[in-house]
């Protein structure tokens, strides 16, 4: 969105919930750069809606409950123009799989006191709990889609609440990346781990055939 139509939004918004003076108009302005990001029609469903239910009657309020509004508005928008492009056994979001949840990386952790992060410069690099262990741990997000954002709005928790995946992305944008590599190692790990036990069984095999003289199947 460029600035003269987030200003003509801008303008259009404040006359609609009577904030007519010069430093409400000037209020939502400063927010151009948190808004800039959505499109016209995004912010002008988004004060459709406020307007429509029950909205904070003050003006320096309605900046934070518009950006969940419109979110909601351009999750809505693009999971319509994803949803024309998937056929039609496609799940309904291919970010979540339908479930509302996305898996990511955790960021970081309290241990003994202190922050530990388990990102650095866009590695997934996770973290000790235990002293001799490494683990690389992972939680749950509130997926973009309007499952996500359904659940979300209708979380009932007060003492924890998971992110947004748009707020996480904001975070640690690498993540699927990160994902895919750590699934690729562990898979490696894995193949290494089955061929040195096969290795050694094998090694073991051989030592009691010649010490036996057991022959294989077919030798002379």
């Amino acid at each position: 969105m460029t600035y003269p139509e987030y200003q003509e939004w801008a303008g259009k918004h404040t006359t609609r919930f009577g904030f007519n003076t010069e430093g409400d108009l000037k209020l939502f302005m400063e927010w151009f750069d948190v808004f800039k990001d959505f499109t016209a029609p995004d912010l002008a469903e988004a004060t459709l809606r406020m307007s429509e239910g029950d909205y904070p009657g003050w003006a320096r309020e309605h900046p934070k409950a518009l950006l969940r509004l419109a979110s909601l508005v351009r999750a809505e928008r693009l999971q319509g123009d994803l949803d024309a492009t998937l056929p039609p056994d496609s799940p309904s979001c291919v970010e979540c799989g339908g479930s509302g949840w996305v898996s990511v990386p955790v960021l970081s952790r309290k241990i003994d006191g202190k922050t530990v992060y388990a990102i650095d410069k866009n590695e997934w690099v996770g973290f000790s709990i235990i002293p001799g262990t490494h683990g690389y741990y992972t939680c749950v997000v509130f997926c973009n889609c309007p499952l996500g954002y359904w659940k979300d709005s209708h979380w009932g928790r007060e003492d924890f609440k998971p992110m947004r995946l748009d707020e996480y992305v904001r975070h640690n944008p690498n993540y699927r990346v990160q994902m895919r590599k750590r699934e690729f190692q562990e898979r490696q790990a894995a193949e290494l781990e089955r061929n040195g036990r096969r290795t050694a069984f094998d090694e073991v095999l051989d030592r009691l055939r010649a010490k036996c003289g057991i022959r294989e199947p077919g030798e002379e």
